[in-house]
């Protein structure tokens, strides 16, 4: 036996790292996917499994956790996606939370220190384009597969489905998330354990090609307040139902009340003793007709003033009747209430007679609180179901899945509450009462934070003021400047 093959056979790692590539079959090429990682309950029917069951109510293939029709099933996207093309507020409140999630940035650390980890991370980095790579994705960027990913928060779920390919390197690639819109999933289908299998879709009117059932193998599921099997979750949206219906009942009510009452209606007051007096009987039957007829083309914009003859009295009905502030006050606690979703308060300070910029910060900093804890669930589940596979097919053999210290990490960059942002405005004392040291590695932290580039080492004298910086030209010619160079 050969050096080569002793070393195979003894060292476990070897073993691993000289198997053949797993398989899965992707485009008549034939390569390896791992089966749902849910599906390890036992014998599939209870026995060395879990007990009992989620306790989640199922009506139709679906959880039926809701009673009003409009909120069940397919119904509900149809409802989420109606409130916010309709409500300026919801699109709103949908925008600044999508810009704010597709604003970070991303890194992927490895899982532990061993070549296996390093050579994972650098396999998804490529394969997603992090960290400077090209990505392999057909849309060219990991953001913008991101942007498919978020809708998933409003709506409470999304599938989104793996397209994988070979490259020419021999490897699987991940070509695409293809986009499944929600409304068009009828079932959830389980096995007999309660794991879920497959995502089978509606035939959609115009859809091609005809959908055939997904299997859980190769789908990115994305559920926001997951509760035991309600694969469809909570979404921000739906609190936000009932002030929005009433919002737009308030809204239809202004509007006809508007129609009826913001324009005056002339009211003609007829003197019949006085008309009697002055005018014989067919001049007064006359004067009435001709006085009701004015008043018809005035109101509908044929004329443009009125003379009334003797006897005839104008006067305006419902002069003062449309009050529309109730009906205003009303919606702008409506908006506030629905802002309360999506933890978006700052939004709506400022538009009253209340609100401060401390006030506003804290509120700010829950929202973006709420919007990391959002994207790490996203970088845990990328990594968990398509980053996972993908892996295990290429680098791990039929049967052994990925050890999950070597699985690598989607991190997030840019979103985090930064205390020492909140802090800027107290360096100075507490620097002077001990608390905090000026030493390098402060001043390369304050100058990153407020963009400019880092500078010269200087002693803890210096930067106290007990000695004066040093001149530095700015390098354009002209007299040198002690200022700091914009960041470069």
């Amino acid at each position: 036996m050969s050096l080569i093959s002793r070393l195979t056979a003894s060292l476990p790692f070897m073993r691993r790292a000289t198997a053949p590539v797993p398989q899965v079959a992707v485009d008549g090429r034939v390569r390896r996917i791992r089966k749902d990682p849910e599906d390890h309950r036992g014998d599939g029917k209870g026995r060395g499994g879990k007990r009992g069951n989620a306790g989640v109510k199922w009506s139709g293939l679906r959880p039926a956790l809701e009673t009003a029709p409009e909120l069940r099933g397919r119904r509900w996207p149809i409802t989420a996606h109606k409130m916010v093309r309709t409500d300026p507020k919801l699109a709103g409140y949908v925008r600044i939370l999508y810009n704010s999630l597709l604003a970070a940035r991303w890194v992927c650390d490895p899982g532990d220190a061993t070549d296996e980890s390093a050579r994972n991370a650098d396999y998804i980095r490529r394969a997603f384009g992090l960290e400077g790579n090209a990505a392999r994705l057909r849309s060219g960027s990991f953001e913008a597969e991101l942007a498919k990913m978020i809708q998933f928060a409003p709506v409470g779920y999304r599938v989104l489905e793996d397209v994988y390919y070979v490259g020419t390197d021999n490897r699987l690639w991940l070509d695409e998330w293809a986009d499944i819109e929600p409304e068009s999933i009828a079932e959830w289908q389980r096995n007999d354990a309660g794991a879920l299998v497959a995502i089978v879709q509606d035939q959609i009117s115009g859809a091609v090609p005809q959908a055939e059932p997904l299997p859980r193998s190769k789908a990115l599921i994305l559920t926001l307040n997951r509760s035991g099997d309600n694969y469809e979750g909570v979404g921000m949206l739906r609190p936000c139902w009932f002030p929005w219906r009433l919002k737009q009942h308030l809204l239809d009510q202004a509007g006809t009340g508007a129609e009826k009452w913001a324009n005056p209606v002339p009211a003609a007051e007829f003197d019949r003793k006085g008309l009697q007096e002055i005018y014989d009987a067919d001049e007064a039957t006359a004067i009435r007709d001709e006085t009701s007829d004015a008043l018809a083309e005035y109101t509908s914009d044929e004329l443009e003033y009125l003379v009334m003859p003797a006897g005839v009295t104008l006067q305006a009905f419902g002069q003062g009747a449309y009050d529309p502030s109730g009906f205003l006050s009303v919606i702008t606690h409506l908006n506030q209430e629905m802002a309360t979703a999506f933890t978006a308060h700052f939004v709506e300070l400022g538009l009253g007679d209340v609100g401060s910029r401390a006030v506003g910060q804290v509120h700010y900093n829950a929202w973006r609180a709420s919007n990391v804890n959002i994207l790490d669930y996203l970088g845990v589940q990328v990594m968990m179901q398509t980053g996972a596979r993908l892996l295990e097919a290429n680098y791990y053999p039929e049967g052994v899945s990925l050890p999950p210290d070597k699985r690598p990490r989607l991190r997030h960059v840019g979103l985090d509450v930064d205390g020492l942002s909140d802090a800027l405005g107290m360096i100075g004392n507490l620097i002077a009462s001990g608390a905090l040291t000026a030493d390098d590695a402060l001043e390369d932290r304050i100058r990153r934070t407020i963009s400019i580039s880092p500078a010269a080492r200087r002693t803890t004298a210096d930067r106290l003021g007990r000695a004066e910086p040093e001149a530095v030209a700015d390098g354009q010619g002209g007299r040198p400047t002690t200022t700091p160079r914009e960041s470069r």
